[in-house]
């Protein structure tokens, strides 16, 4: 539709500390899914050593929404599952795991976005917009305490004197993650 290159996201490792790389393995590559396919990953291994990467598939006008999708791989990256859509749509994401065990990925484009696993990214819920309005939808997430999540992005938009002004904002987050 745009006429532009498709995205493949890959690994790629290295078995001397970092002196040489060799393509490991393709996570995944659709040309018929988003109009960029797969890319801007964000890789979370988990405890039992299960590798997620959540991937980018578009996030440009006029399609901004475009599903994140993430894949899965149990055995050090060799191999992953099909892509699959966690959220609607998704630019840059960016995941950790919470020492409560709450997998958390950020994400954005149109505004700026948290969603929330209670199952090791099984499934997703929350899909809570903690942004509106102008950003490049460029975020991190990080636990900085027990509970507790700092976000950080950019927001462009008048200062009090009517000039164009950006910056970085940081905004924390308190998540309790209740057991029955």
């Amino acid at each position: 539709e745009w006429k532009l290159y498709k995205y493949r996201t890959w690994v790629m490792r290295s078995t001397d500390r970092g002196r040489t790389w060799d393509l490991w393995t393709t996570v995944a590559y659709d040309p018929a899914v988003g109009c960029e396919s797969f890319c801007e990953a964000d890789l979370l291994t988990l405890p039992a050593g299960d590798i997620l990467c959540f991937m980018r598939t578009g996030g440009n006008p006029p399609k901004y929404t475009t599903p994140l999708y993430m894949s899965t791989s149990q055995d050090d990256g060799k191999s992953w599952s099909k892509p699959v859509p966690i959220a609607d749509r998704g630019v840059w994401p960016n995941a950790c795991r919470m020492q409560s065990g709450v997998l958390v990925v950020t994400y954005g484009r149109p505004d700026n976005w948290l969603a929330f696993s209670l199952d090791n990214g099984k499934s997703w819920t929350g899909h809570l917009c903690f942004y509106r309005g102008a950003t490049t939808s460029y975020n991190t997430v990080e636990e900085v305490a027990p509970g507790t999540l700092l976000v950080v992005y950019d927001k462009a938009g008048l200062d009090a004197d009517g000039n164009q002004a950006s910056g970085v904002v940081g905004t924390f987050v308190h998540v309790d993650r209740i057991r029955n």
